[in-house]
């Protein structure tokens, strides 16, 4: 992450944010009351973003806000 985030900063963002996308898929199948409702999972991932910022390894190179 380290080396292709200072060779090519635009392509590591989207590839994270493709990562991001499946942890919000994998959080709508896990969870009974986020199916369907992808706006929810994205809000519940955010507050578990902001209580474990170091919990994946792109959070805290990626998001400094929510």
């Amino acid at each position: 992450m380290n080396y292709f985030g200072k060779f090519n900063p635009s392509a590591m963002k989207g590839t994270l944010r493709c990562i991001e996308r499946r942890i919000v898929k994998w959080a709508m199948c896990k969870y009974k009351n986020f199916r369907g409702r992808r706006r929810r999972a994205e809000k519940w991932l955010c507050t578990v973003r902001q209580r474990e910022p170091k919990l994946f390894a792109h959070w805290s190179n990626l998001y400094s806000y929510c």
